[in-house]
């Protein structure tokens, strides 16, 4: 599922969603002690892809020292990856083979679990995107994408989206109930 299928699937809900998801992870990084900003630090690779409203662009800029100037993006397309100053590997992805659409939208502190452990990582695994899957595939993974809208839209998104099979969750932090 691309940015536009997306959109045409959540409309502007696909907007606010994101951006709930975008701030459930700058949040659980504070809890770590990470300061995340908004957009792709500046350099080289900057600019080299333009965000879209249903991207998340984020950037460690405090912290952690071997963390700092990591850049975090996540799109329906590919989930999560991430790119570091010098590092060997361009760009890492969280989701890899045999990954399944929940991977493309892990919860907060999954993707912080993540993002902390990969300097950690002696090898380059997940230096490829996702190949495959769709995050339009599992409902489950669509839901946990809804769940991250602010309350005032949650409501409207959760009725578009109404599965007979499940009920509806208790919180809106992305954690499936």
């Amino acid at each position: 599922m691309d940015n536009d299928a997306l959109i045409a699937a959540l409309g502007v809900d696909a907007i606010a969603a994101t951006r709930g998801y975008r701030e459930a992870v700058v949040a659980d990084a504070a809890r770590r002690g990470l300061v995340l900003t908004r957009g792709a630090p500046p350099g080289p690779t900057a600019g080299t892809r333009t965000a879209d409203p249903v991207d998340v662009v984020l950037t460690v800029v405090d912290g952690r020292g071997d963390l700092r100037g990591r850049s975090l993006r996540w799109s329906p397309e590919t989930g999560w990856s991430s790119s570091a100053p010098g590092d060997p590997v361009p760009v890492r992805y969280r989701a890899t083979a045999g990954a399944v659409p929940l991977d493309l939208v892990p919860t907060a502190a999954e993707v912080l679990d993540w993002v902390v452990g990969l300097d950690a990582t002696p090898t380059p695994d997940g230096t490829q995107p996702p190949d495959g899957v769709e995050l339009a595939d599992d409902p489950a993974a669509l839901h946990r994408l809804i769940d991250f809208i602010g309350p005032p839209r949650l409501r409207h998104a959760r009725q578009l989206f109404r599965s007979p099979h499940r009920a509806p969750p208790t919180s809106n932090r992305g954690i499936l109930t």
